[in-house]
C-alpha cells in the first residue's frame, strides 16, 4: 500500500466526524505534532484532550480510535521507508494498520472480526 493510499483513507475517516468530533481529531493532529515524550505542551495538552474526547458521541470517539491508528501507522510506515531500501515493509505495515483498524470498526459495530480479514477486504470495510 502507498502512503497516498493511506492518506486518501485517514481523510475519509476523518469526514465522517461531526463538526465537535474533527474539532477533537484536530486537537490530536497538533498534541501528534508535538509528540516528544515528556513535552511541556503535550503534557499541558493532554487533560484537556482526553476530557474532550470522553464528552464525544461513541461513533466519534471509535472513528478517532481508528484514526489514531491509521495516523501512528502511517509514521511508523514513513520511519521503515525511510530506513529502508526496499519498501515492501512500508507497505506491509500500512496494510497491517488498515486491518486492525477494520477489526475496530467490526468490534464497535458488535461484528465478530474476522481475523484472515485482507488489506482489501479491510479497505471495502473501513470505506462504508
Amino acid at each position: 500500500m502507498h502512503d497516498l493510499r493511506l492518506v486518501g483513507l485517514i481523510e475519509g475517516e476523518a469526514a465522517k466526524l461531526s463538526p465537535h468530533g474533527s474539532e477533537v481529531w484536530a486537537l490530536f493532529e497538533s498534541a501528534a505534532e508535538l509528540n516528544e515524550p515528556g513535552a511541556p505542551e503535550l503534557v499541558a495538552a493532554l487533560p484537556d484532550l482526553e476530557r474532550r474526547w470522553r464528552a464525544l458521541s461513541r461513533r466519534d470517539s471509535y472513528t478517532i480510535k481508528r484514526l489514531i491508528k491509521l495516523h501512528k501507522g502511517r509514521v511508523m510506515a514513513n520511519a521503515l521507508e525511510d530506513g529502508c531500501s526496499d519498501g515492501r515493509f512500508a507497505s506491509e505495515w500500512r496494510w497491517r494498520t488498515v486491518i486492525e483498524a477494520a477489526y475496530w470498526k467490526d468490534e464497535e459495530a458488535g461484528y465478530p472480526v474476522d481475523l484472515d480479514m485482507t488489506g482489501e477486504d479491510a479497505l471495502r470495510r473501513l470505506v462504508v
